[in-house]
């Protein structure tokens, strides 16, 4: 029921010039110490990812872009798809992947996120009762709180702090 009712179109910029991309989370493989056949765990990697014979279909199934840039050529990536008016979905992927930002992932991502969300609420909640006045004071004062908050969460992790808590507010 949904097919031609979909389309694609670049996000709006915020300044002149900007990207029209984003990227939300990624994708990733991993072969922990404990896998009991790294070199056969690599070799599925590879084919996961780099086989060209296998990224067009899968393409296809999941609408995730290889990494495997020469197969960005690939029928399979450039068909049309019947779900976004005839836009060939792949192709749209391939003319802003330049474009998509890093996407970096930590052991502290998570926490992060939370405490954006947690300041963002706090922000909207403050909007609520007050109004325009005061919003940017505390809203800044919130995002410095919460971060702070990770600040002191990450100088725990002993790999990381150089015995310091060198700008953390305590």
């Amino acid at each position: 029921s949904l097919a031609g009712k979909m389309a694609l179109m670049p996000m709006p910029t915020w300044e002149e010039g900007g990207i029209r991309t984003s990227t939300w989370g990624g994708t990733g493989l991993a072969i922990t110490k404990q896998c009991r056949r790294p070199d056969l765990a690599w070799k599925l990697a590879m084919y996961l990812y780099y086989d060209a014979a296998q990224v067009g279909p899968r393409f296809a199934a999941t609408d995730i872009l290889p990494p495997l840039k020469t197969a960005w050529t690939d029928p399979a990536i450039r068909a049309e798809n019947a779900f976004y008016s005839g836009q060939r979905l792949g192709q749209e992927f391939v003319n802003v992947a330049s474009q998509v930002p890093k996407d970096y992932d930590t052991a502290y991502s998570t926490q992060a996120t939370t405490k954006l969300s947690e300041a963002f609420t706090n922000a909207a909640t403050y909007y609520e009762q007050h109004g325009e006045d005061g919003l940017r004071e505390f809203t800044a004062g919130e995002l410095k709180r919460c971060a702070d908050q990770v600040r002191r969460l990450m100088a725990r992790n002993v790999f990381l702090n150089d015995g310091e808590q060198q700008g953390v507010a305590q």
